[in-house]
């Protein structure tokens, strides 16, 4: 039995062929394509299919932004993905498209001990939910319900663009300076590659810190400040680095609120596992834990950084593998 996957991203996107059992898929080949080299996602399964051809009883693609109806019309791509028309157009039994973190959160449930970063141990219930917390181009948040005995049930969120609220005085500096420029005040306009390029601009324009000229003249900076904050060559990046930590504490605490997640709080994302020394720090706890009388709550609570960077890709594996074994059930029965 053989299945599509895909993991729809901005700039690449990753498509796969897999097999095995839908608890641990096992990868046949993988092709990784710039998105900008197809008009449209379908030009780029085509160029796929043209190297793998083949019977596939199923198909899952991950991808950036809300799924509704089987229907994604992506932010960051100038593509509609129907599911609907992808099924008849390739002859496939079944195309299910989900969001990116639904597709990461999928994949948790596939990985191995060794694919994930400690942060706090925890008191993991078995029985409990789990959820994640994703930093990247933008800010994701997922959950994983236990829906049966045996079985999860993925919860997609757009919850990085609830609305952001000062933790404390301090922080109604930083907010004001988003609002002039922005209006509305999200979490992704701080929990973000292009998040921590605007904390660091507060920083030198209200602040008053000295800036880096490589760093406000990019765009795009979020990696260099990183990198920057790492090396401790500019201490405005170091102390844009730590905001933006205390921040990844603080939302990881809340969406572990939200969700319950008392069978761990997961870290996704690009930029987690790179900054996997500072995640670890008090700095990161301190903000995670202070949640007033649920303190004692979110201590109990694993937390972990997904370093594996298959595991949306993983996790649309995971589902298009259910759906093909779920549908030779039904056949044979």
């Amino acid at each position: 039995m053989r299945v599509l996957a895909g993991d729809i991203g901005g700039t690449n996107t990753r498509l796969g062929v897999f097999g095995g059992a839908a608890e641990s898929p096992e990868l046949l080949c993988l092709e990784i394509l710039p998105s900008a080299s197809g008009q449209t996602f379908s030009e780029l399964l085509k160029q796929f299919l043209s190297k793998h051809p083949g019977s596939y009883r199923s198909a899952c693609f991950g991808i950036a932004g809300p799924v509704r109806d089987g229907v994604c019309e992506t932010p960051n791509l100038p593509w509609v993905l129907n599911a609907r028309k992808l099924t008849e157009e390739f002859a496939l039994p079944a195309v299910t498209l989900i969001n990116d973190l639904q597709a990461n959160a999928e994949g948790v449930q596939v990985l191995k001990p060794t694919d994930f970063i400690s942060i706090q141990e925890g008191q993991r219930d078995p029985t409990g939910s789990l959820a994640l917390v994703s930093a990247g181009t933008g800010l994701g948040m997922a959950g994983v319900m236990r829906a049966t005995k045996d079985g999860f049930l993925s919860l997609p969120s757009e919850g990085g663009h609830a609305d952001f609220a000062p933790r404390s005085p301090d922080d109604i500096p930083l907010f004001e300076f988003l609002y002039k420029k922005f209006g509305r005040v999200s979490y992704e306009r701080i929990l973000s590659g292009p998040g921590l390029k605007n904390i660091y601009e507060f920083l030198v324009e209200v602040e008053r810190k000295a800036g880096h000229q490589e760093v406000l003249r990019d765009s795009d900076s979020g990696p260099l400040i990183t990198k920057l904050a790492l090396s401790k060559e500019d201490p405005t990046s170091v102390d844009a680095l730590k905001i933006f930590v205390s921040y990844y504490g603080s939302v990881a605490g809340n969406v572990a609120l939200q969700f319950l997640s008392l069978g761990g709080l997961f870290l996704g994302g690009g930029i987690a596992p790179r900054i996997a020394s500072q995640l670890q720090s008090e700095n990161f706890l301190k903000a995670f834990l202070d949640k007033g009388r649920l303190g004692a709550l979110v201590k109990d609570i694993p937390v972990k950084i997904i370093n594996n960077d298959k595991t949306a890709l993983l996790g649309t594996a995971h589902v298009a593998l259910k759906t093909a074994h779920k549908n030779q059930s039904m056949v044979k029965s």
